[in-house]
């Protein structure tokens, strides 16, 4: 259903972290604040997802490698350990502002943030 909602039928969208216009089938409804600690009226809320790419992009916000900011600015998270390879892939895409981010994903990218950092 957020899926439909977000891409709206669309054969292309644009991903909200690496700002790269692909084919929606190439593209997911990832979810902010992970699915699993949503309540329900939040698993329905279309602000808790964005459009966010299969080729890196998912994975990388996904696992905590890049963290949306305060500002909605995409950062590296410099708890995670990086190879030299990875750190170059990951810093081609900090500093690009999240196209989702506003006031009503703000909530939802300060819970993705704060469950990230260490016990």
């Amino acid at each position: 259903i957020l899926r439909g909602i977000l891409f709206k039928g669309a054969s292309e969208a644009k991903c909200a972290i690496c700002h790269r216009a692909l084919p929606t089938d190439l593209m997911v409804a990832a979810h902010i604040k992970p699915r699993s600690k949503c309540s329900t009226s939040e698993r329905k809320n279309p602000n808790v997802v964005m459009p966010v790419c299969k080729v890196g992009c998912d994975d990388f916000f996904e696992k905590g490698y890049l963290i949306v900011d305060q500002g909605g600015v995409i950062q590296i998270n410099e708890q995670m350990k990086y190879s030299d390879e990875l750190k170059a892939v990951l810093s081609e895409l900090e500093g690009k502002c999240c196209t989702h981010f506003n006031q009503e994903t703000e909530g939802f990218f300060s819970y993705k943030r704060g469950s990230l950092k260490p016990d």
